[in-house]
């Protein structure tokens, strides 16, 4: 905790410092303001407990419960001017032992080139980029072999029925088939009844005119045989 009891000692360095007195009514009041081994120091209390202090915008720091506050940095103000800001006051102090910066000079000649360093760790990775456009097609690579035969899955169920497809080409005659064994005797049929033997009746002689040779006797093979005429008498019998 900051007391401003030990450091009256810088009380005389203020006057010499070049502090900016403040009326009695500001609440930003600076004790010291010098740059002192290598940093801009800076002791003041403000009427604001506990309040943020800002040192140029750059470097805040916060004021205790009394409102005393202290400010160490790695700091040169180009002017050798310093503003202090809190949310309801600002306040500027001239920093002692500070000489003002002057013109930038002529740059020097580059030195030489320093050794690599070490390989820093691995940063945290970045967001994905935008999506690159397709490559070119590769060419086909070589076949690899063969692998081994998978084992045979359960078989699935049967499928429905295709349809009828178009006969077939009539293909070509088969061997002949082995002998059969002889067949049962079929039983003797009885002989058809006999038919009528038609009965031939001879033809009545023919009278024969006078002075004719006499009439020769016809053989019952001459006679004619009328197969329709049964034992009627015949067309020559009407005559």
């Amino acid at each position: 905790m900051l007391l401003r009891n030990s450091h009256k000692a810088f009380l005389c360095a203020c006057a010499l410092s070049g502090v900016v007195s403040s009326p009695a009514y500001a609440r930003i009041q600076v004790e010291a303001a010098r740059i002192t081994g290598g940093e801009l120091w800076i002791l003041g209390s403000t009427d604001e407990p506990e309040a943020e202090i800002t040192l140029d915008r750059r470097f805040p720091t916060k004021a205790d419960k009394r409102g005393n506050f202290e400010m160490r940095v790695v700091y040169h103000p180009p002017t050798c001017v310093a503003t202090l800001r809190t949310a309801q006051e600002e306040r500027s102090v001239v920093v002692g032992e500070c000489g003002q910066q002057g013109q930038s000079g002529v740059a020097g000649p580059a030195g030489p080139r320093g050794e690599v360093g070490p390989a820093g760790p691995p940063g945290d990775m970045g967001p994905a980029g935008v999506q690159g456009l397709p490559g070119l097609t590769g060419r086909d690579g070589v076949a690899g072999p063969a692998g081994p035969a998978g084992e045979t899955g359960p078989r699935g169920p049967a499928g429905p029925a295709g349809p009828q497809g178009a006969p077939g080409l009539q293909g070509p005659p088969g061997p002949p088939g082995p002998k059969g064994q002889q067949g049962a005797l079929a039983p003797a049929k009885a002989a058809p009844p006999a038919k009528p033997v038609p009965v031939t009746r001879a033809a009545p002689p023919r009278p024969q005119p006078k002075g004719d040779a006499p009439r020769r006797t016809l053989d019952p093979s001459d006679q004619e045989v009328d197969p329709q005429a049964g034992g009627g008498p015949n067309a020559e019998d009407r005559k």
